[in-house]
């Protein structure tokens, strides 16, 4: 390993979450930092250089997510993976009562993904006949 340059890995990493127009001058400036911190040592080097990027991440994430507009997106798909999360729960209880006392999670999720497999089934020729009409219906009202 070359004790003037800083582990791949993190490097990498760092610069994901760097803006495009700063990145190389941050990287270049921390690459050098890291040069004269690992000559007296190359492992108090490492570890330094990983505090950095580990410290600099979450803040550089965030500026990221403001300043693309990535929160109404990102809040929608947390309150989506929630609500998920919640009627799968709540399916499994019902089938669960449904079943009786002898249900078990692999049975009440195995109807589940049953249902769901139906449910997508219907949506499909749902979309297909949507989709006939759509094409029919200025055929057939004239419009």
């Amino acid at each position: 390993m070359n004790r003037t340059l800083p582990p791949r890995v993190t490097t990498w990493l760092f610069r994901r979450f760097l803006p495009p127009a700063h990145r190389e001058a941050i990287v270049g400036d921390l690459i050098e930092e890291y040069a004269i911190r690992s000559r007296s040592s190359a492992k108090l080097g490492v570890v330094w250089y990983w505090g950095q990027v580990c410290r600099s991440i979450a803040p550089l994430l965030w500026i990221r997510l403001r300043r693309e507009r990535w929160m109404s997106t990102l809040s929608v798909a947390i309150a989506a993976y929630v609500a998920a999360g919640a009627i799968e729960s709540a399916g499994i209880e019902a089938i669960a009562m449904l079943l009786g006392p002898y249900a078990t999670a692999p049975s009440a999720l195995s109807m589940i993904v049953g249902l769901a497999t139906l449910i997508s089934r219907i949506e499909g020729k749902w979309r297909i006949i949507h989709s006939h009409w759509s094409y029919l219906k200025p055929q057939v009202t004239g419009r």
